[in-house]
């Protein structure tokens, strides 16, 4: 593949990038319009003509075959959510050329924000950031799809009029329908953002039909606690640490029946624009059995996820710092940094809001929402079996 190849009508405009040893992409061309265009290196189609017996060419084609399902199961399910031109960034097409897979999505502009940027923005800046992503996601999780990895390079920044800022999800090579993953083997994410859940299945230490939507609360309770520091110190003026950093620590529970729903963290967010930087807001309606017990998810891992993480600078440390924030200056975090616990119970309840795709994220209608603290009246969140 390099610049100037044709396949299936894509032209190569640009030569191919090396995409984390799982595939290649490059920016191409078909009917004048640009894509991107995703090669996969694994796995590959065993051709009449190439090396292997025909026991292990049998192995190879039953494992493309079931590839093949699975991308074209979860493009069936992700095109009646993605509105043109959204925030779901999905397979315009998926095809294979000889030995290898591809997947061309449309080409996204955006902008060169890191996620350090984000965490020096103003506290409205942010938060309207992470309500486009959980927005976004809860489309997908409606649609009872599970996105599998998210972390900052999946979540590009699309700017939008008036300095602000939208999420747009890519990447859904992980995708999978609640509570039925791929096998393990085929599992491509960055396991830096797993949950502890996924992260023992793609160990062979848990079954798949524990995992659900919570594996993507706990990965974007990472991407946020980034959002929320900047140049490895936590942030200190103007910012909503008190709100945040409590949805935060929510949903980095173990348990993942124990986390918010996707739904409710974007109503936390909305809640969090509302109140004082210092103030205590809740996060969910009431407890939830986990679909696999904490201790279970702690005794299985012995401590190497957050090893891994706390490595990669991704685990935030307890967030009982910011417990008395607005009462004295924030601490900085000990050197030595404990995995996040949740302290006391979680109570308080949330409305349900329809959740769409849209090219803006909802970014203008959250910040010309006018409703007010009437959503916290009564139990307004029922869950379904």
């Amino acid at each position: 593949m390099k610049k100037g190849d044709v396949l299936n009508d894509y032209v190569l405009t640009t030569d191919p990038q090396g995409g984390g040893g799982y595939s290649e992409w490059a920016f191409a061309q078909k009917e004048g319009k640009e894509y991107f265009l995703k090669r996969f290196l694994q796995p590959a189609y065993p051709l009449p003509d190439g090396p292997g017996s025909e026991r292990t060419k049998a192995v190879k084609r039953q494992r493309c075959e079931e590839f093949e399902r699975h991308q074209r199961l979860v493009m069936r399910q992700l095109r009646p959510i993605a509105g043109e031109g959204g925030n779901l960034v999905i397979t315009k097409e998926f095809f294979r050329e000889r030995a290898f897979y591809y997947k061309a999505t449309d080409k996204v502009d955006v902008s060169r924000i890191s996620v350090g940027d984000i965490a020096a923005m103003d506290r409205d800046s942010r938060i309207l950031i992470m309500l486009t992503a959980a927005k976004s996601l809860d489309t997908l999780h409606r649609a009872g799809l599970v996105h599998g990895d998210v972390k900052p390079d999946n979540l590009l920044i699309k700017a939008l009029d008036k300095g602000r800022f939208a999420i747009k999800v890519i990447d859904f090579d992980n995708c999978f329908p609640v509570h039925n993953p791929p096998a393990a083997v085929q599992l491509v994410g960055d396991p830096v953002f797993y949950s502890p859940e996924l992260l023992l299945y793609n160990l062979g230490e848990a079954q798949g039909d524990q995992l659900d939507e919570k594996n993507d609360v706990f990965a974007l309770g990472l991407v946020f606690w980034q959002y929320l520091r900047v140049s490895g110190r936590s942030c200190r003026t103007g910012l909503p640490i008190r709100p945040i950093a409590d949805l935060v620590q929510s949903m980095l529970v173990s348990g993942s029946g124990e986390r918010p729903s996707m739904t409710e963290v974007h109503n936390a967010l909305k809640t969090a624009r509302k109140v004082g930087p210092a103030e205590a807001a809740p996060v969910r309606a009431e407890p939830v059995a986990p679909a696999m017990p904490a201790e279970a998810i702690k005794g299985g891992l012995g401590g190497s996820l957050w090893s891994r993480m706390r490595a990669a600078a991704a685990v935030p440390p307890a967030l009982d710092f910011v417990r008395d924030a607005g009462k004295k200056p924030v601490a900085d975090p000990s050197a030595e940094e404990s995995a996040p616990k949740i302290k006391g119970s979680l109570s308080g309840s949330w409305p349900v809001v329809p959740s769409s795709d849209d090219p803006d994220g909802g970014a203008v209608a959250e910040e010309e929402d006018k409703t007010t603290g009437g959503e916290l009246r009564g139990s307004l969140l029922k869950k379904k079996d």
